[in-house]
């Protein structure tokens, strides 16, 4: 299944003109990890199978259409607001994934 998205997303973008572009209405936080959800299912789950994604937030979604509503009442928080991020398995976060590992004994 293909899925069509707005001209300005490209395989390469960095975190400024992310920033300058959900600034300016162009794009949401929300259609950026809809974009992104959709090449990790492209390249990691289907085609070339990579697998390097061991979970991805269910919640992710929901998070960055906060992110955009907190962007239109309060503005940005900083340079990564609503920039969706990938971590390695052994970086702790206070949500609910479960990526980390327990220390071998």
């Amino acid at each position: 299944m293909v899925i069509c998205f707005k001209s300005f997303f490209r395989e390469e973008l960095s975190i400024h003109e992310i920033q300058v572009a959900m600034d300016n209405g162009e794009i949401t936080s929300k259609e950026l990890v809809m974009y992104y959800l959709y090449r990790i299912a492209k390249y990691d789950q289907n085609g070339p199978k990579i697998n390097s994604m061991l979970e991805i937030n269910p919640e992710a979604i929901f998070i960055a259409e906060g992110l955009d509503n907190e962007r239109k009442l309060k503005g940005v928080r900083g340079p990564l607001h609503g920039i969706p991020v990938v971590l390695k398995d052994n970086i702790e976060t206070k949500d609910s994934m479960h990526t980390r590992r327990e220390p071998l004994h």
